[in-house]
């Protein structure tokens, strides 16, 4: 009788290879539920950063026409040769903040 209940204290005391294998499952399905909601907020802030800083960039440009006989800030400029740069500053400048959000669909 005392084997059989050696037997019991020893099975108790410790966890199976089955029963590790299903918690360290349940928790890799659980972190992988979790990990995509942490990355919206991250995702919302950036696009937020970047819509203010289009604005404050637009403001800026309504200033200076304020400022200069309503003429805007020249896109560009001109080489020795009097040739116009193709690098223009406009389209160096990107402004795809909402890029991600429309080719996926989301927005």
């Amino acid at each position: 009788m005392s084997e059989v209940n050696d037997s019991r204290r020893q099975r108790a005391s410790g966890f199976t290879l089955i029963e590790l294998m299903i918690v360290v499952t349940i928790l890799l399905v659980l972190a992988g539920l979790v990990l995509p909601a942490v990355g919206k907020p991250k995702a919302h802030a950036w696009r937020a950063v970047c819509q203010n800083n289009q604005r404050q960039l637009a403001l800026t440009w309504v200033i200076y026409a304020d400022d200069n006989s309503d003429w805007l800030v020249q896109n560009g400029y001109v080489r020795g040769g009097g040739e116009p740069s193709r690098s223009m500053w406009v389209q160096q400048r990107s402004f795809s903040c909402f890029q991600e959000a429309t080719t996926t669909g989301e927005g």
